[in-house]
């Protein structure tokens, strides 16, 4: 596998983001390891939500849905975001495996 490269979603050397690198610091600190994929996608997932319910003045999903697909450059942990038809235009994190670990090599924006 050595020199494969793939995608996913995040990588605390990939942060661009004032919320990116305040998760990063809080969630080293809190856990004394590095940040995952999935915790800063869900991470992003519940701020959005938080977003578009605020922005909506309400939990109601008939009045959330709405203000959820007005979200657009939204700053998330995992890099700035908009929604479009039901799907997270976000960037792409480029990784490689190297000497048997993954290795940040880029951050692609959409």
């Amino acid at each position: 596998m050595e020199g494969l490269s793939f995608t996913t979603h995040f990588d605390e050397n990939g942060v661009t983001t004032a919320s990116g690198k305040a998760f990063v610091k809080a969630y080293r600190e809190r856990y004394k390891e590095a940040p995952d994929s999935c915790s800063a996608l869900s991470y992003d997932t519940y701020n959005v939500l938080l977003d578009a319910m605020e922005k909506a003045k309400s939990a109601n999903a008939q009045a959330v849905v709405p203000a959820l697909e007005m979200t657009k450059d939204f700053p998330g942990v995992t890099g700035t975001l908009t929604l479009v038809e039901h799907s997270a235009v976000k960037p792409a994190v480029i990784l490689q495996i190297k000497d048997g670990k993954f290795v940040y090599l880029a951050t692609v924006n959409p």
